[in-house]
């Protein structure tokens, strides 16, 4: 039977703005939270906003940096293709490659959430837009990027493009701009200060999207376009693909942490669709006072976004991930 998990509890906990695995709220106030009444932008429970028990169970333990009660048999179990055993924490298991394709149930989540918002609050949005870089290509360059060059599993397509207004223009004007989702797991000892891969976090995976993206198309460039290298200090030249990825400015990282935390980007995403879906909420929520209207717009868009990182991350704690206890009774460490 499915619950509708408290909006009260979400924000706190998928907006945290460092890496701490929420250690920081005592357990009276998160309890307190969690048991608040559901705000008045709270919609009737349904795919967006209710999860099972279990799931329940998992982010609540998440939230508190408790032992998964789903996983307490399965402690010190080995994960067949991880190096790690399966920890009471549950994130060795989350960084597992298993079978079934969580990792990518989970970004796809993320994604879709973040694109229903946006065209629910009128904007222009478009997914895994394979086509972006053909803008300004002559005919006879079209024709020699490979097929496989439009393939959206490929790294450097963005997930998202959305229309949005740019306010720092003079005057104000609509700009497209790209988006990229990003999930950061960790692989190490979560108590532990290096916690990620490469002591990198979710601010620091962000960064690094535009970095990465703009080296595979810049390479793409050289190899399909002769692109040439500079003479004097033999690093590639932009051709025409790089030049069409920066004609939107930066890509900006989406990354959502295994303790709940996201980017910067996340944040002034959600407000800027906030900001076009401000109207629309205040019309159906009878608001007549445009702060509060605005307030309540964010925060019902970030409970959004929050609940479907949550608990895209506890599906991924679940113990049918694993094998079978028996299969991993065998072969726990000695």
């Amino acid at each position: 039977m499915d619950r509708p998990l408290p909006w009260s509890f979400l924000p706190s906990l998928s907006f945290a703005s460092e890496f701490g695995l929420l250690s920081f709220l005592p357990p009276l106030l998160v309890l307190e939270q969690v048991l608040l009444p559901a705000s008045e932008c709270q919609d009737s429970p349904d795919d967006r906003s209710g999860c099972s028990d279990a799931v329940f169970r998992a982010i609540f333990a998440r939230y508190l940096l408790i032992p998964q009660p789903a996983l307490r048999h399965l402690v010190g179990a080995s994960i067949p293709g991880c190096r790690h055993m399966c920890d009471p924490f549950g994130f060795a298991l989350c960084a597992a490659p298993l079978p079934g394709n969580g990792w990518a149930k989970h970004h796809d989540d993320i994604k879709h959430t973040m694109v229903a918002l946006a065209k629910e609050a009128g904007l222009s949005v478009q997914q895994e837009v394979t086509t972006l870089f053909l803008a300004g290509l002559s005919a006879s360059a079209a024709r020699r990027l490979p097929e496989e060059f439009f393939s959206a599993q490929r790294g450097y397509v963005p997930d998202i493009l959305i229309r949005l207004m740019d306010t720092s223009a003079r005057p104000p004007r609509h700009v497209d701009r790209l988006f990229d989702v990003k999930t950061l797991h960790v692989r190490q000892n979560p108590e532990a200060d290096v916690a990620y891969t490469n002591n990198i976090n979710v601010e620091q995976r962000a960064l690094a999207v535009h970095t990465l993206i703009e080296r595979q198309i810049r390479q793409a460039d050289h190899d399909y376009l002769g692109t040439p290298t500079c003479p004097s200090s033999g690093a590639l030249m932009d051709g025409p693909l790089t030049q069409r990825l920066n004609s939107f400015g930066r890509v900006s990282g989406l990354v959502f942490g295994a303790a709940g935390e996201v980017s910067s980007d996340v944040g002034r995403l959600v407000d800027a669709i906030s900001m076009a879906a401000v109207t629309t909420h205040a019309q159906r929520k009878g608001r007549v006072h445009a702060p509060q209207a605005l307030a309540e717009t964010i925060a019902c868009n970030r409970e959004r976004i929050a609940m479907a990182h949550l608990r895209g991350s506890a599906e991924l704690l679940q113990p049918h991930r694993a094998p079978h206890p028996p299969e991993l009774s065998a072969q726990r460490a000695p």
